[in-house]
């Protein structure tokens, strides 16, 4: 009768070890890649900000670089005027939002301004993939929020 052979167990360790040892590096590898790609991901959001009975609809971005923001949107101005063709970013777009960029525009008297406003947003990222967003907002809501202290 034979003994154990340890140069054979050894290498079956060592093999199952480094098969292990691969698995876990691709998985890492995979969390590693989808880590990244969610960082460079433009988050553009639009809301609103109450001061001193004026309305400014803020533009900001919390994720990656945002390029060819363009905006869309039917609501109308006291004036009468499209929301599109009266403010100046609205407008034009804006061509590149950095990561924490707040670009801001005052749309007027919180008392003359309809209470409900739609607005969608497109964008692209720096792979040229294309967002759309779109947003309602209360301006009811934003008057509570700031009577509150928010």
């Amino acid at each position: 009768m034979e003994g154990i052979n340890w140069t054979s167990v050894s290498a079956f360790i060592t093999a199952i070890s480094t098969l292990v040892l691969a698995g876990i590096t691709g998985v890492y590898v995979w969390l590693t890649r989808k880590i990244l790609s969610n960082a460079q991901k433009p988050i553009v959001e639009i809301y609103p900000h109450l001061c001193r009975g004026e309305v400014y609809l803020c533009v900001t971005n919390i994720g990656g670089v945002a390029r060819h923001l363009r905006f869309s949107s039917s609501y109308k101005l006291p004036n009468g005027r499209s929301l599109m063709e009266a403010r100046h970013f609205f407008k034009n777009g804006i061509g590149c939002l950095l990561p924490g960029a707040v670009k801001k525009d005052n749309i007027g008297d919180y008392h003359n301004l309809a209470r409900q406003l739609k607005i969608c947003v497109t964008y692209i990222d720096s792979e040229d993939k294309r967002y759309s967003k779109p947003f309602c907002i209360n301006l009811d809501e934003v008057r509570k929020i700031n009577l509150l202290g928010g």
